[in-house]
């Protein structure tokens, strides 16, 4: 019993440990990614102006439907099996490039199809036509194999790369409103760079035979049956998502939609860099333990704790100080998205909470509980779009983007307390006590000091309120990071 018990506490700290590696060694290459890439979205505002970023971002969202098309799910079904069996990863991966490219082709038509009935100007049309293309890429990308093999270092590193190069590009040949057309077709090169480099490391690190990849459909109809309510789930997402900057197009302008996709996506810059790589890092770990109750309470419930802290502080202060990060990022021409952003900030809280809270139902087999959730939020958003967007324009839409994701929030809740439910609600309040006062500090200190002193005492007062609530696991991260033996443990696994 002492040898077992022993034996389990080794595995869970190597696990541990392992997730560690892997959460910063994304957090390190989805920083410089997201750095670079916050870099060119401020480039690109300041040289092609608020009509034509409304043009650019319009365009997105629409496309952003038909990338779906081409990947409803197949990637996080791959993923799950892969980590659970990597001898199958030859057969997802071609069958997933036959899927995904047949799918390609049929979703382009349907994006060029729809540039013909749409009442948008012939600008925006091309656009939507530009963006498509990235559609036949996809069925390149195996990011899914190497997160399935926790190689998330080199799947970092590769990106961060591509991202370098893409902004340089970028700065060279993007300077006027006229360059529009250049700033979407850019992105391409690179990505086909960087899907390249996954294919040249799954095969020179063997987490892909050569000789067995054999082209085949088989399996096909239960991959599209398993990944379907998870392909659903992530229309739903896109509709409370981007049914809000499309409302705004065809009711308020290119100028409106600039203004507020500008807010929108930078609220989900730390969504997409943070919560992206905590989830990738316990996916596997997630995937492994759909069997054994009593692991899955625990390594979910130390997700969602990781998630409540790491979203909250910045929910806090995009609330206290949004309008002034805007004006610094971006030029006084992006003033009025301040406030917007501010209030868009609070919904970050909501989103890590129902990512730590209802993505592992994917990594379990429930995929369609989480559809079911994000269809609640997506009727209920659809609707107060319909209602509030008219009449109140990008103020309306914070209100339903909002109100979306509550109702995931509480979707969430209800759907997964019979399947290994945690006690949510004391992680809830602890991030929710901490965040408050800092947020209503830092606003009022606001208005005395500079901003960004400001935020250094928010970041400070929230620090503190971390090691007050958890003072052991603040010290065991410590002593992984910063001692030998965490060093030792990575060279050890690198060998």
């Amino acid at each position: 019993m002492t040898i077992s018990t022993e034996s389990t506490t080794a595995t869970i700290s190597i696990r541990r440990r392992l997730i560690l590696k892997n959460f910063l060694s994304l957090l390190a290459g989805g920083l410089v990614e997201r750095v670079i890439n916050l870099f060119t979205s401020v480039y690109a505002r300041r040289v092609l102006g608020v009509i034509a970023i409304g043009q650019v971002s319009w365009a997105g969202s629409v496309v952003s439907y038909f990338e779906l098309l081409v990947n409803p799910g197949f990637q996080v079904i791959a993923k799950r099996e892969v980590a659970r069996d990597p001898d199958r990863a030859e057969h997802y991966v071609m069958l997933l490039a036959l899927l995904q490219g047949i799918l390609a082709a049929l979703s382009f038509g349907l994006a060029v199809a729809f540039t013909l009935v749409v009442p948008r100007p012939a600008e925006v049309r091309l656009l939507i036509i530009l963006y498509a293309l990235g559609l036949f890429l996809k069925p390149l990308d195996l990011s899914w194999l190497l997160q399935a093999h926790e190689r998330m270092m080199p799947l970092a590193a590769a990106s961060a790369v591509s991202s370098v190069l893409h902004a340089l590009s970028m700065i060279l040949l993007v300077h006027e409103p006229a360059h529009v057309v250049r700033y979407v077709l850019l992105a391409y090169p690179f990505r086909l760079g960087l899907y390249g480099f996954m294919l040249y490391y799954g095969l020179r690190y063997r987490l892909l035979d050569w000789h067995s990849l054999r082209p085949t459909l088989i399996g096909g109809w239960n991959l599209l049956h398993s990944a379907l309510p998870i392909g659903l789930s992530q229309v739903a997402i896109l509709l409370y998502y981007n049914s809000d900057a499309i409302f705004l197009g065809f009711t308020h302008g290119d100028e409106v939609v600039g203004l507020y996709s500008t807010a929108y996506n930078l609220m989900l810059v730390p969504n997409m860099l943070l919560a992206g790589a905590m989830l990738s890092a316990y996916f596997p770990a997630l995937s492994r333990v759909a069997r054994d109750a009593d692991n899955a309470r625990r390594v979910s419930g130390e997700f969602l704790k990781a998630m409540v802290w790491l979203g909250f502080p910045i929910a806090a202060l995009g609330w206290a100080l949004g309008r002034h990060v805007i004006v610094f990022l971006f030029g006084q021409g992006f003033a009025p998205a301040g406030p917007l952003f501010e209030w868009l900030s609070l919904n970050t809280a909501l989103i890590f909470f129902n990512v730590g809270y209802n993505q592992p139902l994917n990594a379990w087999n429930a995929q369609k509980l989480v559809f079911y959730c994000t269809l609640a939020g997506a009727i209920s958003n659809v609707a107060a779009n319909v209602i509030l967007i008219p009449r109140f324009g990008p103020w309306g839409a914070v209100a339903t983007t909002i109100l979306a994701e509550l109702v995931v929030m509480i979707s969430t809740i209800w759907m997964r307390r019979s399947l290994y439910s945690l006690n949510w609600h004391r992680t809830l309040l602890a991030g929710i006590a901490v965040a408050l006062p800092t947020a209503i500090v830092t606003r009022l200190l606001n208005t005395q000091i500079h901003w960004c002193i400001s935020a250094t005492v928010g970041l400070v007062m929230y620090g503190i309120g971390v090691i007050a609530f958890e003072k052991q696991n603040v010290l065991m991260l410590y002593s992984r990071v910063v001692k030998r033996e965490y060093c030792r443990y990575v060279g050890n696994e690198q060998r």
